[in-house]
């Protein structure tokens, strides 16, 4: 069995596994979680640092991704709590608690509507 180095490129740095061209990438996850711990843990694999190339199935072993010693793949966590998550732009709006869930008043029906004197009361004099 040939060990080789494979370089785990995440945001809190780079780790350098010793893995086996038989190994899973369910195995590499294993494999640096005990590194890198929680931060790896469901992270997905890419061989381009734009995150744009998945490695994928998960059961693929290294030799099946084409991966070879000293070869450097990224590794992206949505839990991990150094990344911030992504939240599509039309999620983006007013926190609840700015008041802007609040009933236009102009929708209510007249009779509930605040009415005004049309003379000052007499003790305004």
């Amino acid at each position: 069995r040939a060990e080789m180095i494979l370089r785990v490129q995440m945001r809190s740095g780079t780790f350098r596994l010793v893995v086996e061209p038989e190994d899973s990438l369910h195995a590499v996850r294993s494999k640096l979680e005990m590194q890198a711990g929680s931060a790896a843990s469901g992270c997905n694999f890419y061989s381009d640092a734009g995150f744009r190339a998945r490695l994928q199935p998960e059961e693929a072993t290294l030799e099946q991704l084409s991966l070879k010693h000293g070869d450097r793949i990224y590794a992206d966590s949505s839990s991990s709590s150094s990344a911030p998550a992504y939240i599509p732009a039309h999620h983006y709006g007013p926190p609840a608690s700015a008041g802007f869930d609040q009933p236009d008043p102009s929708s209510r029906p007249a009779s509930a509507q605040p009415q005004r004197p049309s003379q000052p009361p007499a003790w305004a004099g």
